[in-house]
């Protein structure tokens, strides 16, 4: 019990630049964060995992950025 009053909310924006991307794919990228999320004690909802790619874009992000900064919430960039 004390594990889920002690977790933060995260979210996820993973960006693939090209479908030749091979450096980091989406899967990749996805692992390493939610890895990095369960280390630092952060729950990361299905909902709040955003992939955009060169063709759809998605503006929940966008959305998700803005409510974020409103709530004057922690935004870490990590790729």
């Amino acid at each position: 019990m004390e594990e889920i009053l002690n977790s933060k909310l995260g979210a996820i924006y993973i960006r693939v630049s090209t479908d030749k991307q091979e450096e980091l794919s989406p899967d990749a990228q996805k692992r390493l964060l939610l890895d990095y999320a369960k280390a630092n004690n952060i729950d990361v909802p299905a909902r709040f995992i955003f992939i955009e790619n060169e063709k759809d874009v998605n503006p929940s992000i966008d959305i998700a950025f803005k409510l974020a900064d409103a709530l004057d919430v922690d935004v870490r960039k990590l790729f």
